[in-house]
């Protein structure tokens, strides 16, 4: 099961400042603040370990937009998600990557060596 969550305008009421959207079909729920309310009480400590997971993705993916190359962050998530690389658009890979979609395409075509 995989969650998508707008932390920032579900806890401080802002509007939405970012569009999801789904790539295939799949289920999609919005919470209401009296409903996430509700939920968070009764289901406290799970909330913190969602919330401690997307915490140590976030981390992981700046800490590897810093430290990595753009090929060498192609090939990890690659090897991470090899059925995605099929399905997804590429302008998706790149923005995930940190780089334009222009730029994986020149990345390519200059032939990607796999580390």
């Amino acid at each position: 099961m995989n969650w998508a969550l707008n932390i920032h305008s579900r806890s401080a009421n802002f509007s939405r400042q970012r569009q999801m959207f789904r790539l295939w079909n799949s289920d999609s729920r919005l919470i209401k603040r009296q409903q996430k309310n509700r939920l968070l009480k009764a289901t406290c400590q799970y909330f913190r370990i969602l919330t401690e997971r997307s915490l140590i993705d976030f981390q992981a993916r700046t800490l590897e937009i810093l430290s990595l190359s753009a090929e060498e962050r192609y090939w990890k998530f690659y090897n991470k998600y090899p059925d995605l690389m099929l399905k997804l658009p590429q302008k998706y890979v790149a923005g995930y990557i940190g780089v334009t979609h222009e730029f994986l395409s020149k990345m390519k075509s200059n032939g990607l060596r796999k580390p």
